[in-house]
């Protein structure tokens, strides 16, 4: 996979997990069963990141991703984007985020992540990255 293509995976990735109208095995086509994500030093599971992307549909009623640097290589691909959402409530939150992706059979199977608040709550964040 190259940059382009990388980008334009992540892309469609993060605008079909983030839909609101979605259906709830649309991550089935993005990541392994096994899918393991440490970010910030918090490691989750599949089953986390389904819970977290159900509450960020839940909490965002618009976001979008600005794709800053894309690497893809083979099976690998490195990012940095910005997240941009706006919560129900009229709250915008903007986080920075740089991941390393491991791909399996054209799915994410791992991601490291490291992610910074930009703009908006540190609790939003928080409830993100550990869903607490």
């Amino acid at each position: 996979m190259n940059s382009e293509q990388a980008e334009a995976f992540l892309d469609e990735m993060a605008k079909a997990v983030c839909d609101p109208n979605a259906d709830s095995k649309v991550t089935d086509r993005y990541f392994t069963e096994d899918f393991v994500q440490v970010i910030d030093d918090t490691t989750i599971g599949r089953s986390q990141l389904d819970s977290r992307i159900n509450l960020f549909r839940m909490e965002y009623s618009a976001v979008r991703f600005d794709y800053l640097s894309v690497i893809g290589e083979g099976d690998r691909i490195a990012d940095m984007h910005l997240v941009h959402a706006t919560a129900k409530d009229g709250q915008q939150l903007t986080i920075k985020v740089i991941s390393l992706y491991t791909l399996r059979n054209g799915r994410i199977a791992r991601a490291e992540s490291l992610s910074r608040l930009i703009e908006g709550n540190p609790e939003d964040l928080q409830l993100l990255v550990s869903g607490e």
